[in-house]
């Protein structure tokens, strides 16, 4: 009995492998992402047959709340690599850059990504990975903002700040006076 129940487990466990092995061998290839506007931000994946996609003809107005903080010191700010695809996934759709009128705000767990290298590498001890990203964000004709309130908050002095983000006073202000000129709010 022991024997047979014993054959039962292993001839079970072999068909559960020989499943397993089948469904791994016949994943779909890994997708190709694509950068078509920021280069090594923003990944996208083209859907072509997708609902909702940008219509290149129509203007498009959106502001970026950006909060969440760096996971390590080392990587980019999520947020920020958020406002990069949604400017690639615009590119991907072929809306031309003057129809893409994109503003971030930097504020709360975020505030430190806007911070020039010299006093990021104070508070951290590297180089701020942020910076290449956000020039690429204002090649691509992003607005990009930090809150004063956040800075002051953190013991940051706003001479502090990357040449290529601007200080507003708080990010309240950013949010209320885009979306009162019509720009619809991404979290």
């Amino acid at each position: 009995m022991k024997r047979n129940l014993r054959l039962a487990c292993y001839r079970l466990s072999l068909c559960f492998l020989l499943t397993v092995a089948g469904a791994v061998s016949a994943a779909e290839p890994e997708p190709e992402w694509q950068y078509p506007a920021i280069r090594e931000y923003g990944k996208v994946l083209p859907l072509p047959d997708s609902a909702l996609q940008p219509d290149p003809h129509r203007e498009a107005r959106i502001v970026v709340n950006v909060t969440k903080p760096i996971a390590s010191a080392e990587e980019v700010n999520p947020g920020l690599d958020r406002v990069a695809r949604l400017v690639n996934l615009f590119a991907l759709s072929k809306v031309p850059r003057e129809k893409m009128k994109i503003v971030a705000v930097m504020h709360g767990g975020a505030t430190a990504a806007s911070l020039d290298n010299s006093h990021y590498r104070e508070k951290y001890q590297r180089d701020n990975p942020n910076i290449k990203l956000i020039e690429a964000l204002k090649r691509a004709g992003v607005l990009v903002y930090v809150c004063g309130q956040a800075l002051a908050h953190n013991g940051f002095s706003q001479s502090w700040v990357n040449h290529d983000v601007t200080v507003a006073l708080s990010a309240m202000m950013v949010l209320a006076h885009y979306q009162s000129e019509g720009y619809a709010l991404v979290e």
